[in-house]
């Protein structure tokens, strides 16, 4: 993602089409939101008209948004067909979900390791933010700035993690996860109280228990990946059979503490 815009801005500046560029940069983060969120769904088709409409711009920066969004496995390109949003399946589900908690630990374990003053202070304050979002909570729902908070309180919790390519990995798996958790959310009956949670990892790390911060991640990785896996069987019974939340173990059938 980095390497694509640094290319597209040294691209722009030499053709001189630093507008364009920009431009394509711009679609290219949109159109990754929406189907990051769902507001475009798994498997729909992606028609230039619709998009043109949609975004408001011509066919060029478009392509370019697709074949990037193609590369990181967010949208399908099919020959003569066009291009749809990729696809969601329990077999990716799970393989994000444990790859993402094996990234995700290292990547809270050393930054617990080498967090000083500064990460203490924006993780307290990413906290903050995250909680005060979820006061305005309804029946139907959580707002949607807490989705942003959300984020910026993982990223938070991993900031001072020395190894710039970890970090990187981590956040390309946190959208990859994140279209699986945002299938949890359009039901209600899959919703789960999350507060507690990130008060818990907050208040681990600032303590500097590592082995308590690293379970908690675990489990709280593991029970968002288990929603989802429900939330697609409801969308998708064939795909999601009764038996495969036991494909996303429990923290315990993983050896970790409770």
């Amino acid at each position: 993602m980095i390497l694509y815009q640094e290319l597209a801005e040294i691209s722009g500046v030499a053709h001189g089409r630093r507008g364009e560029t920009t431009l394509a940069l711009d679609v290219l983060r949109r159109l990754r939101h929406d189907i990051l969120i769902c507001a475009l769904r798994p498997r729909q088709r992606l028609r230039f008209q619709e998009l043109k409409d949609r975004y408001r711009v011509n066919v060029g920066p478009l392509r370019e948004a697709l074949v990037q969004l193609a590369s990181e496995g967010l949208v399908e390109i099919e020959p003569r067909r066009g291009c749809r949003v990729a696809a969601i399946s329990l077999a990716d589900l799970i393989d994000t979900t444990n790859t993402r908690v094996l990234i995700e630990k290292e990547a809270l374990r050393q930054s617990i390791g080498e967090g000083g003053i500064e990460w203490e202070a924006q993780l307290v304050a990413a906290f903050h933010r995250l909680a005060a979002t979820e006061l305005n909570a309804t029946d139907s729902g959580l707002p949607p700035e807490w989705a942003v908070a959300h984020r910026d309180f993982h990223d938070a919790l991993t900031a001072a993690c020395g190894s710039p390519l970890l970090r990187e990995i981590r956040a390309r798996l946190f959208d990859r996860a994140n279209r699986y958790r945002m299938l949890s959310t359009l039901s209600p009956t899959h919703l789960r109280e999350k507060s507690s949670e990130h008060r818990n990892l907050t208040e681990s790390a600032l303590s500097r228990n590592t082995g308590q911060a690293l379970a908690l991640i675990e489990r709280h990785l593991r029970d968002t990946g288990r929603l989802a896996v429900e939330a697609l069987r409801d969308l998708d019974p064939a795909a999601a059979p009764a038996a495969s939340t036991q494909a996303i173990p429990s923290l315990n059938q993983h050896g970790g503490q409770s």
